[in-house]
């Protein structure tokens, strides 16, 4: 019997939630971290739904991730 390939699940770097990325709305700070969405939004991003886009990325400063190779 085939299974359906399963979302590869990472935890998000600010709250720990399990989130799949490619399913998930998520951000990507590094290579190796990810925001959940409702991370992203508190930190102050802005999605855009026409266009599945960030439209101001989340506020860093403030956070214990990683920045010296954050996505701009």
């Amino acid at each position: 019997m085939h299974h359906p390939e399963q979302p590869e699940h990472e935890p998000c770097a600010t709250c720990g939630r399990d989130v799949a990325p490619g399913a998930d709305r998520t951000y990507l700070v590094t290579d190796d971290e990810i925001l959940c969405f409702d991370c992203a939004v508190r930190l102050g991003g802005s999605w855009d739904e026409i266009t599945g886009t960030w439209l101001q990325p989340p506020d860093l400063r403030a956070t214990r991730v990683r920045r010296d190779h954050v996505h701009q």
